[in-house]
């Protein structure tokens, strides 16, 4: 034994017997024999969530959301941490507002998914035209980049 380790020492494959150790200065650990414990599998995370920003440093109600990409490139899941105006005891699941982009430009739309207003589906594009978030004559037209309220 080292350090709790099951060791075989080998000289030209030829198994050495246990008292050989001794000083040895490169004893072999056998890889082949059944380790004497069960040990249970680590857990390898295959579904990791990158936050990103939304293309071209685009805002939602004015301001940055933090997003994850989803398996397709022109959708992101966002979130911001509150609406920019009072929302009263409305559910704004549903919802819709313009994405913005570094220009002023619309750059796609996104679909409130909860009550207030603070998770969302997004679409970049003419995905956004397609799932009926915003309409073709308003996807690159000018838009402050502010909330606007009203």
């Amino acid at each position: 034994m080292i350090g709790g380790l099951a060791v075989v020492a080998q000289r030209g494959g030829e198994t050495l017997p246990d008292d050989a150790l001794g000083a040895a200065s490169d004893p072999v650990v056998d890889v082949t024999a059944t380790p004497p414990v069960n040990l249970a599998p680590i857990p390898v995370a295959t579904d990791l969530a990158v936050v990103v920003l939304l293309p071209d440093g685009a805002v939602l109600n004015g301001v940055v959301p933090s997003c994850i990409a989803t398996a397709e490139p022109d959708v992101f899941e966002c979130s911001i941490n509150a609406f920019p105006e009072p929302l009263g005891t409305l559910d704004y699941t549903g919802y819709t507002s313009v994405i913005v982009d570094d220009t002023s430009l619309v750059s796609g739309g996104c679909r409130a998914t909860n009550s207030d207003a603070t998770e969302y589906l997004c679409h970049v594009g003419d995905r956004a035209v397609d799932e009926f978030v915003v309409s073709s004559g308003w996807l690159g037209q000018y838009s402050p980049r502010e909330c606007a309220a009203g």
